[in-house]
């Protein structure tokens, strides 16, 4: 061998491309983790908003209609509000998506559980009603929202 020949041994060739792979396996777990954590940062503002736009709807149809029946079927909310004293008469409205599944807890003032199929009159309601609306990821149930608030009349309004 002559002394002014240079070149890369093969050692020094192996430990580039081991610590080239180091590296960039390194880089690709952040990366991952980064898309994933956006996707589930972006799943549960989704969530935040499908049951703040149920909750919007339920207050009102709580402070406007005469009754109304509400039902919680799996992962979704229907609800059949009674616009007039005919009580074949009804506007029915769901809440649903293929994404999210959506459930609520009805609590009345002295604590007693609404079922999730249940005749609600806000007229003869015996004081605030507390409503917490659930929604979950259908693939990562662990990804979850809850949402409370409460469903109140004003005393003597009749509509």
């Amino acid at each position: 061998m002559n002394e002014n020949e240079r070149g890369v041994t093969l050692i020094e060739l192996l430990a580039v491309v081991s610590i080239i792979s180091i590296i960039g396996v390194v880089i690709w777990g952040v990366f991952f983790q980064g898309i994933q954590y956006s996707q589930k940062s972006f799943s549960k503002n989704f969530m935040i908003q499908e049951t703040n736009i149920i909750l919007t709807n339920l207050i009102k149809n709580h402070q406007t209609v005469k009754s109304y029946d509400i039902e919680n079927p799996s992962c979704k909310i229907v609800i059949k509000s009674r616009l007039t004293a005919d009580p074949t008469v009804y506007e029915t409205v769901e809440y649903s998506h293929p994404k999210i599944c959506i459930n609520l807890e009805i609590k009345q003032a002295d604590g007693s559980v609404i079922k999730s199929k249940s005749n609600i009159i806000p007229s003869q309601a015996s004081g605030d009603t507390t409503l917490t609306i659930i929604a979950s990821d259908k693939v990562d149930p662990a990804n979850k929202v809850s949402i409370e608030a409460q469903l109140y009349r004003l005393k003597g309004a009749d509509y």
